[in-house]
């Protein structure tokens, strides 16, 4: 599209920029380390009770199916008549697909929930140090995980953080700032420290509906 601004920005300032907003996002290894232990354990009491709700799932799919098949009997042998048949039909359908659409997400829930919290950690401590080291293409991979609706305006770049890093943004300074406090006061219980994290960490996995597809 037409462009009113004739000056040129070296790709030195381009690069600048996105090691800037990367700076904001980026957290140290043993923050890393202790946020997978807490999520990790949880994922474990909630892969328990996902185990459950697919369990009832499945039986109210096997339920459905059960009314369905009967409902044809009960036409064929005339307990029912057609416009009856077809308005319980549709409805059982309906429920079915309602069925199957929280199995299928029930399902990806369970695959992705561990691989999503550590693609967005690694990329939370290694991205900047990765962008400023590597080759084009590493760069651009890292750049379309950061964020999108790039806009290059007087020589600055500014971009939108994809939504599973706003949350790091805008907790991890305090949060940072806390775990380093208890790691160098020897009267600090490590364990009140994951508690008191806990509710953040499992904020910010909430808001990761979309997995970091490029891996720092």
């Amino acid at each position: 599209r037409p462009c009113n601004q004739n000056v040129y920005t070296p790709v030195e300032d381009i690069e600048r920029d996105i090691i800037e907003e990367l700076q904001k996002y980026t957290i140290i290894p043993e923050f890393k380390d202790l946020a997978l232990k807490i999520l990790n354990r949880n994922h474990k009491l909630e892969a328990s009770e996902l185990a459950k709700y697919y369990d009832r799932l499945t039986k109210q799919r096997k339920q459905l199916q059960s009314e369905l098949d009967n409902l044809i009997s009960y036409l064929h042998r005339q307990l029912i008549d057609e416009d009856d048949y077809l308005r319980k039909r549709d409805l059982l359908k309906e429920e079915l697909i309602s069925v199957d659409d929280k199995l299928r997400n029930s399902e990806k829930r369970a695959e992705n929930s561990l691989e999503r919290n550590e693609k967005a950690f690694n990329f939370a401590v290694h991205a900047k140090a990765h962008f400023e080291n590597g080759d084009v293409r590493t760069k651009r991979d890292i750049l379309r995980t950061l964020g999108q609706n790039l806009i290059l305006k007087d020589n600055k770049l500014y971009i939108e953080p994809n939504e599973w890093l706003v949350p790091i943004g805008e907790h991890y300074p305090e949060l940072e700032r806390k775990y380093l406090w208890v790691r160098t006061n020897k009267k600090a219980n490590p364990k009140e420290l994951e508690l008191a994290l806990e509710p953040i960490f499992e904020t910010w996995r909430a808001q990761w509906d979309s997995n970091p597809r490029h891996p720092a």
